[in-house]
C-alpha cells in the first residue's frame, strides 16, 4: 500500500471513472486540475490495481464526468502528483520523466511558477498520468522535483 505522510491513500479509482472537464494541455492518458487537488502537496504511484484505490482518495475531481478509462497493470502503471495550496492561478504540473535506475524507478516532474497576470484565487493544482511499466521486478518510486520559473528574455522586456 502507497502511503504519503503515513496516511493511506484511498480511492484514485474515482479518479480514473472520471474524465476532465478541458483537455486544454492534455496528453491521452493524463488528467489535469487546477482546483479540486487536496490541500497538502502529495505524490502516489499504483503498481498494482489493489494500490490503484490508496493513491487518490484525497483528491476530490469534482466537477468531472464520462467513462472510465482502463488500466492493464501487466503493461501500464498510475502515477498522481498534486502540488497542494498555491496563492495564485498559473501553477501546474508537468511529468518530465519515468526513468529506472538499478531497484529504483525514478519520477521526475516539475512545478511550473506563473508569470505575469494571474487569477487571484487559491489552486490546487493535480496531474494524474498513465505510464508504461518498468520491466522486472517492481521497483521503489522516488519522485524527484523541478521548479520552473519563466522570467521574460531581453526580446520580451522591450515590448
Amino acid at each position: 500500500m502507497i502511503l504519503i505522510r503515513g496516511f493511506p491513500l484511498l480511492p484514485l479509482a474515482a479518479a480514473l471513472v472520471l474524465a476532465p472537464v478541458s483537455s486544454r494541455g492534455q496528453e491521452e492518458g493524463e488528467w489535469r486540475t487546477i482546483y479540486d487537488g487536496p490541500k497538502e502537496a502529495a505524490h502516489a504511484a499504483a503498481l498494482r490495481p489493489e494500490d490503484l484505490l490508496s493513491v487518490f482518495a484525497r483528491v476530490r475531481f469534482s466537477g468531472w464526468g464520462g467513462g472510465r478509462p482502463g488500466v492493464d497493470f501487466s503493461q501500464r502503471m498510475v502515477v498522481g502528483i498534486c502540488l497542494g495550496t498555491r496563492p495564485t492561478g498559473g501553477y501546474r504540473v508537468n511529468f518530465l520523466s519515468a526513468d529506472r535506475e538499478k531497484e529504483f524507478l525514478i519520477i521526475r516532474y516539475e512545478e511550473v511558477r506563473p508569470r505575469g497576470f494571474v487569477t487571484q484565487a487559491l489552486t490546487t493544482p493535480c496531474l494524474l498520468k498513465v505510464l508504461p511499466r518498468p520491466g522486472g521486478p517492481e521497483p521503489e518510486v522516488i519522485f524527484e522535483r523541478t521548479i520552473r520559473q519563466r522570467f521574460p528574455n531581453e526580446a520580451e522586456r522591450r515590448r
